[in-house]
């Protein structure tokens, strides 16, 4: 893969086209970010100097008292002040955060300020880089301080506590999970230390991923604005519909930055058909020709061909794959206007996370036994991902009809099984509820098919 991808909005970097050629890569820009990326480790003058040139903050030294040195890094709205003793440990480091308001006074958020403090006493400056850097973003967004983007990440965080308490409220099942799983996640405060809101969204085995919500500034025109209110949803925030009761967006007001969707610890690959359909659900249009993308077999190093184990019975399979040479981009950011786009948004990467999880599961695993069957999967693109499936046990192959299934992931990550057969003969529906559910649970196709084998045979035999 190469190292320079091409300028897009679901890049990694926010990249900046030459005004006389919009699909050109600015080179210049690019080298820039690379520099900006190295990661920032040193708590000392100097070293908070510098991270306030890094991103964009203006940056004052106090050095009247002969025992410390006063730094303030300020924004339009936001003033840091950091006290580095001259004679100490990054433990004696003291910080401060205000905010002005619209009244020209400024406003502490306690919280936020003992989060950096607490990463300056745990040395921990990756985590204090992420917060500056958010903290510089939604001040470089807020067009003026009556339209303050640290306010409106409140309402954000306010706006989806609700929502979540009362879906919570009204579901019928007790399983948090399938909440988190199909609406717009469970919304998590200043989460491990991180300023801000991220959005639980999607879990499988023992990892539960998060989406984190930011802003940016508006540099390009296709990038939607973001729609700006004090207050996004109605008194009584849920309709019988279980839809969410948002304000009219006439009551918004549009703000020149534009709203991000991060997964900034997650490798998601959308095929172009996803990408299509994401860009066409958020109207909003792409730099990237479809000639830049890679295929989803490179972006997750797919193999064609490979013997895949399952230790815990015994069992190992010659696996082969195909359809998928197909174009593909890996997914870091998605941008949106209105947090009511979250939920769609969310469809769209759980159906892709799902699907990338089940060919994923077909990796090599270390075993050294002898393949038992053979598994044949073949993706296919239609209104939603399809993979055709053929298993076959190798030592049977004379006197046993293949499996033939077909299984469909739909939005919101939903295995559907259309339809599963030995040979000519169909599975009950009972069977195949069950298989399905099972697939849903482990998203592993040959490890399911092993436990269900016995199942579907003795079913046959049951109808003979």
């Amino acid at each position: 893969m190469s190292t320079m991808e091409p300028p897009n909005i679901l890049s990694s970097i926010p990249y900046k086209q030459s005004p006389f050629n919009p699909e050109e890569l600015n080179l210049t820009h690019y080298c820039i970010s690379s520099l900006l990326s190295i990661p920032w480790n040193d708590i000392s003058v100097t070293g908070f100097e510098y991270l306030a040139k890094k991103y964009r903050l203006d940056v004052f030294s106090d050095t009247s008292n002969p025992n410390e040195v006063l730094l303030s890094l300020a924004g339009k709205i936001i003033l840091i002040d950091v006290i580095i003793p001259t004679h100490g440990t990054y433990r004696d480091i003291k910080i401060a955060l205000a905010f002005a308001d619209a009244t020209g006074e400024q406003y502490k958020n306690t919280t936020a300020e003992e989060i950096l403090q607490s990463a300056i006493h745990e040395n921990n400056t990756t985590l204090l880089e992420r917060n500056v850097a958010l903290l510089a973003m939604l001040d470089r967004c807020s067009p003026s301080v009556q339209q303050s983007c640290f306010q409106y990440l409140e309402t954000l965080k306010s706006t989806f506590n609700i929502i979540y308490n009362s879906r919570l409220k009204n579901q019928d099942s007790e399983n948090e999970m399938e909440l988190i799983m199909s609406t717009e996640g469970k919304p998590l405060n200043d989460n491990d230390g991180n300023l801000g809101l991220q959005l639980a969204f999607w879990k499988y085995q023992n990892c539960l991923y998060n989406a984190k919500i930011s802003m940016n500034e508006l540099s390009l025109n296709y990038l939607p604005r973001t729609l700006y209110g004090s207050q996004l949803v109605a008194e009584i925030p849920l309709k019988t519909s279980g839809e969410v009761n948002w304000l009219p967006e006439t009551n918004l007001t549009q703000i020149p930055a534009t709203m991000e969707l991060l997964f900034e610890d997650y490798h998601i690959v959308f095929p172009e058909f996803g990408v299509q359909a994401l860009l066409n659900f958020l109207q909003i249009g792409d730099v990237n020709q479809s000639g830049n993308y890679l295929s989803y077999k490179t972006l997750l190093d797919l193999p064609n061909q490979t013997t895949a184990g399952y230790p815990s019975i015994n069992k190992s399979h010659i696996i082969y794959l195909g359809g998928i040479d197909i174009p593909a981009r890996s997914v870091h950011r998605i941008p949106y206007s209105h947090p009511r786009q979250i939920l769609g948004i969310f469809q769209y990467v759980r159906q892709y996370l799902t699907l990338q999880t089940i060919l994923e599961n077909v990796k090599p695993w270390s075993t050294k036994i002898t393949a038992t069957a053979s598994l044949r999967l073949n993706l296919i693109m239609k209104q939603y991902p399809i993979i055709h499936i053929q298993y076959q046990e190798l030592n049977k192959l004379s006197n046993v009809d293949p499996v033939i299934a077909h299984i469909a992931v739909l939005p919101n990550g939903i295995v559907q099984l259309n339809s599963i057969a030995c040979g000519s003969t169909p599975t009950s529906e009972d069977v195949a509820l069950k298989i399905q559910k099972m697939l849903q649970k482990t998203l592993n196709i040959g490890l399911v098919l092993e436990f269900a084998i016995p199942i579907l045979f003795k079913n046959i035999q049951s109808t003979i």
